[in-house]
């Protein structure tokens, strides 16, 4: 009776009526979801100040999805503390998204923390491969239900006479297409499908020249509840000229595209097609993710930080400047950034520190009196310790009140967006000429942590694919 009552008060907090942090633990998780062929769940700390951010957009996701949501608390006491164990998950990078497929960890999320991109990356991770075969008549809906979206266009496979040394022709595109989406955090992040021997008519349509041939889609961001994009935003970029001259761009109604096609594509490698997919799904205005933050730095674009504490306000940012940054977008990177999911990032740039940061220690390391330690030579199980306050940590974006941060990387010069300026076109325009012309000094000069790309040693592209090919043989 007692196991009963468990997995029936699990099954209800798993339901959209459910609290979202209505925590399960080891028991109610086995009851609730190992019976589900997927299930998504926020591993948290029940101390971290971003999590009423976070639960706002959890909330309107779990409200719109038709996969169970779950949550677990990683720092409170018990057996269940199991289920956050760094043996699978990283603590001290908490909070943590992920779907499980009956109980076991299928993938993580590798976004940002928006409601819209949650869903987004939900429909895409429950697929039982992570690139999706087309039609010609799937495409147009393929290419507009999600904000970035990817798709290689192959030729029809080909008979025997077609064979070299007894492999496909355009064999290894697919293979190469197939190892990112399913290997690498670009699956989770743009929805990458497969369109295999392509009607006349559809490679005219798509400009797509010859086969084969990649075709990316980036469109307006999407909010939960609106099918539709913001027109504001989409006429923004659809009359300026800048888009229009651009060979990265081309104009389709409301969404951007890039092609790649002929040997271009069909004789690219694994890092080739990656920098392709991330060149032509790349937003003008960025949200920045631990994921996605290299991306950035490997541009070689100076870079504007915009930190802001909610993500409506942050989705306001990108909309309202949009229309400039798209005039800048060959030769500056701009992101907005969540201070509760980056905040080492902050320190560096000479800001605070929002949050207390976790620790991971074996538990002889923290003394505790109940240690059962034998002093053999058997690798300790780590535990979460109590997260650390540094004195004089606090939140660097107030509510309505953004923080920016320019970084010039090829130098290492660091400068602060004046408190007393607002984040309107006029006043960063005006406040990034002072910058250009030498009238605002560096915060920061010359900081080599900030200097890009690093003095040590790079692997070579070859040496990239080659490690990459391994790891597809392994696959």
């Amino acid at each position: 009776m007692v196991r009963s009552l468990l997995g029936l008060s699990a099954v209800f907090l798993l339901s959209g009526a459910a609290h979202a942090w209505e925590h399960l633990d080891h028991e109610s998780f086995n009851e609730a979801v190992h019976p589900h062929e997927h299930a998504v769940g926020a591993y948290l700390r029940s101390d971290d100040p971003g999590n009423a951010a976070l639960e706002a957009e959890w909330n309107e996701a779990k409200a719109e999805s038709s996969v169970p949501f779950f949550s677990v608390d990683c720092l409170a006491e018990g057996e269940h503390r199991v289920l956050c164990s760094p043996k699978h998950y990283d603590n001290a990078n908490l909070p943590i998204i992920s779907m499980l497929q009956h109980g076991e960890l299928r993938t993580t999320y590798p976004g940002p923390r928006r409601a819209s991109a949650i869903l987004q990356w939900i429909n895409r991770a429950k697929h039982r491969t992570t690139t999706q075969e087309l039609t010609a008549s799937s495409l147009s809906t393929f290419k507009t239900a999600s904000e970035a979206a990817c798709v290689a266009f192959l030729p029809a496979e080909p008979t025997s006479d077609d064979h070299e040394d007894g492999h496909p022709v355009h064999s290894a595109l697919r293979q190469h297409w197939e190892y990112i989406a399913e290997g690498t955090t670009l699956g989770g992040r743009v929805s990458l499908g497969l369109l295999i021997d392509p009607p006349a008519q559809t490679v005219a349509d798509e400009s797509l020249g010859h086969l084969p041939a990649l075709k990316c889609w980036t469109n307006q961001e999407m909010k939960v509840g609106h099918k539709s994009a913001a027109a504001a935003a989409t006429a923004a970029i659809a009359n300026n000229p800048y888009v229009k001259a651009n060979k990265w761009l081309s104009r389709e109604g409301s969404h951007a595209s890039k092609v790649l096609s002929g040997p271009d594509a069909s004789d690219a490698g694994v890092p080739a097609l990656q920098q392709f997919i991330v060149d032509a799904t790349r937003p003008v205005i960025g949200e920045l993710t631990a994921e996605n933050h290299e991306e950035y730095l490997n541009r070689g674009k100076p870079i504007v930080y915009i930190f802001a504490s909610t993500e409506a306000e942050r989705a306001d940012l990108r909309s309202s400047l949009s229309k400039s940054a798209v005039s800048y977008a060959g030769t500056l990177s701009i992101v907005t950034v969540d201070p509760f999911a980056l905040p080492e990032l902050q320190q560096k740039l000479g800001l605070f520190d929002p949050t207390p940061r976790p620790v991971v220690m074996t538990r002889s390391q923290l003394g505790a009196e109940d240690d059962t330690s034998t002093g053999s030579d058997e690798e300790e199980e780590p535990v979460l310790a109590a997260p650390q306050r540094h004195e004089g940590a606090g939140l660097v974006a107030q509510p309505g009140k953004p923080v920016g941060v320019l970084v010039q990387l090829w130098s290492g010069n660091i400068w602060h967006y004046p408190q007393d300026k607002g984040f309107t076109v006029k006043e960063l325009m005006g406040w990034g000429l002072s910058v250009k012309i030498g009238g605002v000094k560096p915060f920061r000069a010359a900081d080599p942590e900030w200097k890009w790309p690093k003095k040590e040693e790079q692997k070579t592209a070859a040496a990239v694919e080659e490690e990459d090919r391994g790891r597809h043989d392994e696959l």
